[in-house]
């Protein structure tokens, strides 16, 4: 019997490198949605009646922000803040004014009415 040759093996291809990966703390997610909320709420703030959804979507908008100041995209997060702040006033500020048009509105129209009423000649 002969014995045959041994054949080396064939080269083990290189692996290649690993990406890398965030932090495991990073929390960049939670600026991206603190701008995306703030935007949104933004928007919502100026509709009569819809600007109360404004109002809580600008709330939830602020939370993340203020959380996501420790990530990587503070930039992000410190603009949804700004954005979402913004869009809370706006959407306060148009409920008060709506609410007072409607609870004082009666009012409002009889006092014109009675000065119209004076102004008008006999």
């Amino acid at each position: 019997m002969e014995s045959q040759p041994v054949q080396p093996n064939p080269p083990v291809p290189p692996i290649p490198p690993v990406p890398a990966t965030p932090a495991a703390g990073d929390k960049k997610g939670l600026a991206i949605a603190s701008l995306v909320i703030g935007i949104i709420g933004l928007c919502l703030g100026w509709f009569p009646v819809i600007n109360v959804l404004g109002l809580l979507v600008s709330i939830v908008g602020l939370i993340l922000g203020i959380l996501g100041v420790k990530s990587s995209a503070k930039g992000m997060a410190i603009a949804g803040i700004v954005l979402s702040g913004v869009a809370l006033v706006i959407a306060f500020v148009s409920i008060v004014i709506l609410g007072g048009l409607l609870f004082l509105g009666p009012t409002i129209g009889n006092v014109f009415s009675k000065i119209n009423s004076g102004l008008v000649a006999p």
